[in-house]
C-alpha cells in the first residue's frame, strides 16, 4: 500500500512539474523574443566597448 501511495505522489509531482514548466509554450517564439531582447542590448554595448578595448590592447602591445 505504501508503494501505491508513493507512486501516486511521484505522478502528481511530475504532473505539477510539467504544468510549472508549461511545456506547451511556443518555444520558438519564446526563444526568438529572448534573442531579440538580448540583441537589442548587446549590440549597442559591443559597439561602445569595442573601440575602448581596441585602444587598450593597442597601448598594451605598443608598450612592449
Amino acid at each position: 500500500m505504501a508503494r501505491c501511495r508513493a507512486g501516486r505522489r511521484v505522478a502528481q509531482v511530475a504532473a505539477h512539474g510539467a504544468q510549472a514548466l508549461d511545456l506547451r509554450v511556443d518555444l520558438v517564439g519564446l526563444w526568438a523574443s529572448a534573442w531579440l531582447t538580448a540583441w537589442l542590448f548587446a549590440f549597442p554595448a559591443v559597439m561602445l566597448v569595442a573601440p575602448l578595448a581596441q585602444r587598450a590592447v593597442r597601448s598594451l602591445v605598443a608598450a612592449r
